[in-house]
């Protein structure tokens, strides 16, 4: 559980702003897993089939470094922003201005057009990060421009609580971060004990939603009595007007 402090501190957390303690950070309390899907299709061009390779002219070797022999990245790989999921070279047509001596022979007495291919990998966009835990490759009969081949990629990231997150409560109550600070310096209780979290007392009249003061001050006294409690969702099952009393 989580000891929080309504209280103004700084002016770190005025408006929606939140105050957090260190330990939220250390201990995992507030850390996440997150997993993204990436997906790529295959296509038949006017020019041929789009090929999954391993082998990706003009590309450095540090960014192939997870492919496996078929083009696909690894399961368990590790990939940062930049890193190649999926190796991918589409067909196309060269300019004549690149063709070679011999590739203008060709062209002028056998009338071939020169195809080269084009790279189009699936890469990890900016800010991806993360852990490659399952790769599928669907795979379709009749491949065309209309019935492709997909290839989806699943990434998952581990997030830690930073300044900038938005943390909200079951009563609409919600804050963004703003700063993070070591145990020592948060806001204490007469034992000694430092709180977790400070909240801007005047968010609570603001959004008018006082639920949020009965729940914490429920749970301290469940922290203190050594108990726990499990309450149903208040339904006016005592009688009319029961929460309006309350309040």
């Amino acid at each position: 559980n989580v000891l929080v402090a309504y209280m103004p501190w700084e002016g770190y957390n005025s408006e929606d702003a939140v105050l957090i303690s260190e330990r939220l950070v250390y201990g995992d309390i507030y850390t996440s897993f997150h997993i993204r899907k990436y997906e790529i299709q295959t296509h038949v061009t006017s020019y041929g089939p789009e090929r999954i390779t391993n082998e990706i002219p003009h590309l450095k070797a540090y960014l192939l470094r997870n492919l496996d022999k078929n083009g696909i990245v690894m399961l368990g790989s590790w990939v940062e922003t930049g890193d190649i999921l999926v190796g991918k070279l589409t067909p196309q047509v060269a300019k004549e201005s690149s063709y070679t001596p011999e590739d203008r022979l060709l062209r002028a007495i056998l009338g071939i057009q020169v195809s080269t291919s084009k790279e189009t990998c699936l890469k990890l966009p900016i800010g991806g990060r993360g852990r490659v835990i399952d790769v599928r490759w669907v795979q379709k009969k009749g491949v065309s421009s209309y019935n492709p081949e997909k290839i989806h990629v699943y990434i998952s990231q581990k997030r830690e609580i930073k300044v900038g997150d938005k943390v909200a409560g079951r009563h609409g109550n919600k804050g963004i971060i703003s700063k993070i600070l070591p145990r020592q310096d948060m806001p204490y209780l007469q034992d000694g004990r430092s709180v977790d979290m400070v909240f801007n007392p005047l968010g609570v009249p603001s959004r008018m939603n006082v639920g949020q003061i009965f729940e914490c001050s429920l749970g301290l006294a469940g922290d203190l009595l050594g108990r726990h409690y499990r309450i149903a969702p208040f339904d006016e099952r005592y009688e009319q007007e029961a929460s309006r009393k309350l309040v």
